[in-house]
């Protein structure tokens, strides 16, 4: 009886086990290689991945310990899906080169904008430009230094074509249709107002107040042979008068800004091809407009 018992405990050939053997798979790994894994064994291929990844995380750090060793890229998952992440380093060193190099370029961030002013020596100033309105003289008239009245009721800054921002200083040429209208606008907006000669608009001499073709043509013709230099109306070059606003605005960058000067088109001129600003000297400002630079 004890025999039959044993034969009868004994698996039938021809009846299935209830766990069949599996034939192993391999595993690939990235480079190529790959090794053996149980497919029987629960959690067997999660826990070969997690080691390659532990044994990929220990040679980027001892790469990172070499002295010149490039620094390792993080690694994501690996092909085929499943695997676990290796977990990113909070060293500071192992953040790539590029990305710092970003990191200090990105907009609004600060240092590379203080480095360059550190470097320049020179601080940055907001300067906003205000051509004067429309004086009350003919087209054909030419006029520099001539102290000319505004039209009717252009005095008033509401009648501008826009407002102007908003500034801490005023700076205004001493002639009467920029002065005015400087007075109004430093009134309304609570900064005062400093009157600078050197703001004024260049002086033509004997060709003041006289009509464009009624000045002798070889003058006119001279004076544009020698542009920068030549004066054949006896009054002031445009050497000088970019001198004396080079001086005004190297004195305006210590004062607070942004800062408003009210003046007239051969200064706003004088003023962009100093520092190389919109057209330069060939910038053309209407009446009562405005424009913004930096100095």
């Amino acid at each position: 009886m004890a025999g039959a018992g044993r034969a009868a405990a004994r698996p039938d050939p021809a009846r299935p086990s209830r766990r069949p053997r599996r034939e192993p798979r391999l595993l690939r790994r990235r480079d190529g290689g790959g090794h053996l894994c149980p497919r029987g064994r629960g959690g067997g291929e999660r826990r070969g991945r997690r080691r390659l990844a532990e044994r990929r995380g220990g040679r980027a750090d001892r790469r990172r310990a070499r002295p010149g060793a490039a620094h390792p890229r993080p690694r994501g998952r690996a092909r085929g899906g499943g695997g676990a992440r290796a977990r990113p380093s909070r060293d500071p060193a192992l953040v790539w080169p590029a990305a710092r190099r970003l990191h200090r370029r990105l907009p609004r961030r600060g240092p590379a904008d203080r480095r360059t002013r550190l470097l320049s020596g020179v601080a940055r100033l907001e300067l906003i430009l205000l051509r004067h309105p429309a004086p009350a003289i003919d087209a054909d008239i030419c006029y520099g230094r001539a102290d000319l009245t505004l039209q009717p009721g252009l005095e008033d800054p509401r009648r501008l074509p826009e407002p102007p921002p908003p500034f801490a200083s005023l700076a205004t040429s001493p002639l009467r249709r920029c002065r005015r209208l400087a007075e109004r606008l430093g009134a309304e907006r609570g900064v005062a107002v400093t009157v600078d000669p050197r703001l004024a608009e260049m002086d033509f001499g004997r060709w003041e107040l006289r009509r464009w073709h009624e000045i002798a043509r070889s003058e006119v013709d001279a004076w544009a042979a020698d542009f920068e230099n030549a004066r054949p109306h006896g009054g002031e070059t445009v050497t000088e008068l970019r001198a004396r606003v080079a001086a005004a605005l190297a004195e305006a960058r210590d004062a607070p800004g942004p800062a408003l000067w009210v003046t007239h088109g051969g200064v706003v001129r004088a003023v962009c091809g100093l520092l190389g600003a919109h057209a330069g000297w060939e910038t053309r400002l209407g009446f009562g407009q405005m424009l913004t630079v930096s100095a």
